[in-house]
């Protein structure tokens, strides 16, 4: 818990959604590119026709540049590769109206600047 943004930041009914839970996310719903006040993101449709809106909100990289078009949200589980990485939801979203098939298999640097889309227990 201690490495969970949204439990440390919000307290104990939130938490950070697991790999496996966001694969589930991008197995059953459906991914199309849209805007939403200005802001370029993904529209997330679930098989019940409730949809969520998640932000492109760029990221941090390495090198402290900041990478934009990039819809990238960390999940709470942690690699077991050599690296100190983590499980994550990484697309590059750069026009309106396209579809997309994403994954939760990538693992990337837990330095970088990801955001999180919090869970309630």
């Amino acid at each position: 818990l201690s490495d969970d943004a949204a439990y440390c930041e919000w307290g104990d009914s939130w938490r950070m959604p697991t790999q496996a839970e966001m694969q589930e996310l991008c197995d059953n719903c459906t991914f199309e590119s849209v805007k939403v006040e200005g802001v370029l993101g993904l529209k997330v449709k679930g098989p019940n026709g409730r949809c969520i809106f998640l932000p492109a909100a760029s990221y941090r990289g390495s090198k402290g540049n900041v990478l934009l078009g990039w819809l990238c949200y960390w999940t709470s589980s942690v690699s077991t590769d050599s690296y100190p990485n983590a499980y994550c939801l990484d697309l590059n979203v750069y026009h309106t109206g396209q579809t997309y098939n994403p994954s939760a298999t990538k693992t990337t640097l837990r330095r970088l600047g990801y955001s999180i889309r919090p869970v309630v227990r």
